[in-house]
C-alpha cells in the first residue's frame, strides 16, 4: 500500500511546481490510465523510421517539429543530423545541437512560405485551438494550424502526422480532439496521403497495438479513449499557397 501511495503521490508533487493541485491530480490519473503500452510507443518509431527512409530518397535538411515543448522527439531528430526548429506556444529553455526552439502559434506561423523540407506533428494538431496548454480557444484551430503547416512546407515536402482517431469525432473536455474519417480528411486539406498506419487499444484499454483501418474505424471513443492514425502525407509540387 505504501509503495502504491508513493508511486502516485510523488509525481503529483513534482507537477505542483508548475500547475494547480487539481490539474496535477488529473494529469497523473491520465498518465496512470495509459501506463501500459501507449500510442507514443508507436508514434515515435513511426516518425523516426519514416523520416530516415525519406531522407534516403531526397535531401532533407530543415525540419519543423510542431508542438515540441517538453518532447524528446525533436531532439531525437536533431541527433540524426537534421536541422530542427521546434515550434510551440510554450517557451522551452533548452540547448541541444542542431535544435532551435521558437515560440510560435501554429495557427499563425511567422516562417516564410515553402521554408521547410519536412514537418513533423506528433499528437499536436488535436490540441490546436483548445485550452489545455493555455492557448486561446478558437473554432477550427486545428484546421487553421494544418493550413499553416502546408504553407511553410516546400512543394513536394512531407508532413509526418499523428492524431487520435476513432469511429466518432469528438472533443474531450476541451483537451483534445478525436478524429474520425470525415474530420481527418478535412484536417489534411490539400495534402496527399502516401502512407498510413493505425494503432489502438482494441483488446485492452491500457495496451495499444497495431490494427487495421477497419478496426480503428469501428473503435468507439469512450471517456476520452482513442486509437491513433500515423500518416506520411505530401504537399503537391504544383501547390501555391502564397
Amino acid at each position: 500500500m505504501r509503495s502504491t501511495v508513493k508511486k502516485f503521490i510523488r509525481p503529483i508533487f513534482r507537477k505542483l511546481q508548475y500547475t494547480s493541485l487539481m490539474q496535477a491530480v488529473e494529469e497523473e490519473l491520465e498518465m496512470q490510465s495509459y501506463s501500459g503500452v501507449t500510442s507514443r510507443h508507436f508514434e515515435y518509431p513511426f516518425t523516426i523510421s519514416e523520416l530516415v527512409a525519406l531522407s534516403r530518397k531526397k535531401k532533407i535538411n530543415k525540419v519543423l517539429d510542431a508542438g515540441s515543448y517538453g518532447s524528446p522527439l525533436a531532439l531525437m531528430i536533431a541527433s540524426l543530423g537534421f536541422n530542427v526548429v521546434g515550434a510551440d506556444i510554450i517557451p522551452w529553455n533548452i540547448q541541444f545541437p542542431d535544435y532551435t526552439h521558437a515560440v510560435e502559434d501554429l495557427k499563425a506561423l511567422t516562417f516564410k512560405n515553402d521554408h521547410f523540407d519536412l514537418v513533423t506533428a506528433v499528437s499536436t494538431m488535436e490540441h490546436c485551438g483548445l485550452s489545455r496548454f493555455g492557448e486561446q480557444e478558437i473554432e477550427n484551430g486545428d484546421i487553421k494550424g494544418a493550413r499553416e503547416l502546408f504553407r511553410v512546407l516546400k512543394p513536394g515536402g512531407d508532413l509526418i502526422l499523428t492524431v487520435p482517431y476513432a469511429r466518432n469525432y469528438s472533443v474531450y473536455q476541451n483537451k483534445h480532439r478525436i478524429y474520425d474519417k470525415k474530420r481527418f480528411k478535412r484536417l489534411l486539406g490539400k495534402f496527399t496521403i502516401k502512407k498510413e498506419r493505425f494503432f489502438a487499444p482494441i483488446d485492452d484499454s491500457r495496451v495499444f497495438r497495431p490494427c487495421s483501418k477497419r478496426e480503428i474505424e469501428s473503435f468507439r471513443s469512450q471517456n476520452g479513449s482513442f486509437g491513433v492514425i500515423c500518416v506520411v502525407c505530401r504537399k503537391p509540387y504544383e501547390a501555391n499557397d502564397s
